[in-house]
């Protein structure tokens, strides 16, 4: 009986140590602490300066993170010309659990058409690198009105509504509010 008892209690622990044992694996890989940025893609207009592209590390630092990166490619948005960045490397320090690289997007007077660009990591100091790492930055033009297009062609109503339920998408980042009505 004792040593059925014994078998149960060693069954418990082994139980509760393997339940508990892989919490710190979904922030860490290896027990060490991931880097990547904050998304695939981001959309700015092109009067929000600085633009900040983010990169989260899975928990706080423990070390200085030193994370440098580059313009993959330029697509139809031109380095220097339509945006500039600070720096191409940073450092997020200890405590820490994120940081930016800086863009200065260029305001052009007049309406542009969407610039686009792929910035990726090159390289992380005192983390693993993770995905994503590389995004797609769209700029877009902060004049003109933006083209607002019916998400949904059919709705279904009956007589209990009392409003109606509508989807609008938008072709751009907008920072004022848009109305309109339905005739």
């Amino acid at each position: 009986m004792n040593k059925l008892f014994g078998f149960l209690i060693c069954c418990m622990f082994l139980g509760f140590t393997w339940a508990c044992d892989d919490d710190d694996d979904k922030i860490t890989t290896n027990g060490q602490i991931t880097a990547s940025l904050g998304s695939k893609e981001f959309k700015t207009l092109e009067n929000i300066t600085p633009f900040r592209i983010p990169v989260v590390l899975s928990a706080p630092a423990s070390r200085e993170v030193t994370v440098t990166g580059a313009v993959r490619s330029e697509m139809n948005a031109k380095e220097k010309v339509d945006y500039t960045f600070m720096s191409k490397q940073m450092v997020i320090p200890v405590g820490k659990s994120a940081g930016y690289f800086e863009v200065e997007i260029k305001d052009y007077p007049e309406y542009t058409p969407d610039r686009t660009f792929v910035f990726e990591i090159l390289k992380v100091e005192g983390a693993k690198l993770s995905e994503p790492d590389a995004c797609t930055v769209v700029i877009t033009s902060n004049e003109g009105i933006p083209v607002l297009g019916f998400a949904n062609t059919m709705v279904s109503v009956s007589e209990e509504m009392l409003s109606l339920p509508v989807n609008v998408k938008i072709d751009r980042v907008w920072k004022e509010d848009i109305t309109f009505r339905l005739h």
